[in-house]
Order: C-alpha cells, then sequence, then structure tokens
C-alpha cells in the first residue's frame, strides 16, 4: 500500500508517494552504504599494517568477513530493486529514482575506491614479496660462496717450521 505524503527538500516541497518497495529498497540501499563504509575503514586499515604482518592478518580476516556481508547484502538489494521495478507505476515522482540513483552513485564510488585501494596494496604487496625473494637469494648466493671457501675437513700443516 502505497503511503502519501509532503517532502520538503531545500527551498522545494514535493508531493511524495511511497510504497513498501520504494521504502525497502532505500532502506538495503542505505544499508549497503554503511556496510561499504565499514570495508572501506577495514581497507585503510589493511594498508596501514601492510608492514605488520600480525595485524595485516588481522585485517585481512575482518576483510574476509566483510566482504561476505556485503556480497549476502547485495543480494537483498537485487531482489529490492526487482521489486520495486515491478511496482513503480506511471506517476512515480522523479525524486524518488533521484534518491535511488544518488545511493547508487555514493555505492559505485565506494567500490570504486575499494578497488583502486586493493590495487595499490597488491601492487605494494608483490613489490615487497619481490624484495623479499631478492634478500633471500643473496642470503643463499653469500652461503653458497662461504661454503665454497671453506675447507672441507682438517687438513695437517705441511710443512713445519721445526728449527725455531
Amino acid at each position: 500500500m502505497a503511503k502519501s505524503g509532503v517532502e520538503r527538500r531545500g527551498g522545494t516541497v514535493r508531493m511524495t508517494t511511497t510504497s513498501p518497495e520504494l521504502d525497502r529498497l532505500l532502506r538495503v540501499l542505505r544499508a549497503q552504504r554503511a556496510l561499504l563504509g565499514e570495508l572501506e575503514a577495514c581497507t585503510a586499515r589493511r594498508t596501514a599494517a601492510l608492514d605488520d604482518p600480525d595485524a595485516l592478518l588481522g585485517a585481512m580476516n575482518h576483510r574476509e568477513a566483510l566482504v561476505a556481508r556485503v556480497e549476502a547484502h547485495s543480494r537483498e538489494v537485487d531482489d529490492a530493486h526487482a521489486a520495486w521495478v515491478r511496482v513503480r507505476g506511471p506517476h512515480e515522482h522523479p525524486g524518488d529514482v533521484e534518491d535511488i540513483r544518488a545511493l547508487a552513485d555514493e555505492l559505485a564510488a565506494s567500490l570504486a575506491r575499494i578497488e583502486a585501494a586493493d590495487q595499490r596494496d597488491a601492487a605494494a604487496l608483490r613489490d615487497r614479496r619481490a624484495a623479499f625473494a631478492d634478500q633471500i637469494e643473496g642470503l643463499a648466493r653469500a652461503g653458497r660462496a662461504g661454503r665454497a671457501y671453506a675447507s672441507t675437513g682438517h687438513t695437517p700443516a705441511r710443512y713445519q717450521d721445526t728449527e725455531g
């Protein structure tokens, strides 16, 4: 059942008609925005923890749980959007579509920031891994060189000064 009302926005007044489907869609979009905000904050903690393996592991575990929640909630967003599309009528107020579009744009911007941070962090981790591999190879080379010059057993002196 649709609800009617008056909404003041800026200096404008508009008549509104909301349906349970529209209310649900706006509610789940706002909840998704909050989840993505948490994911962005967690991503920032992960970035800050790149040099601390324990903190990085904690941030990655927390992030994995958040990603699962975002994915599950995305299905709810899809369902709510499909339900709203089925019932919206020709008398729909453009402001409703604007609200939905604004929220969708916020979600897209948040996802883009998360993806950019993921790419930066992945590149930083690849660089660190390459640097560690170079260090390990240097240590291995030094070990091989040391073993090559080390004696393999005790060899007594061939010539001894017995006259002293």
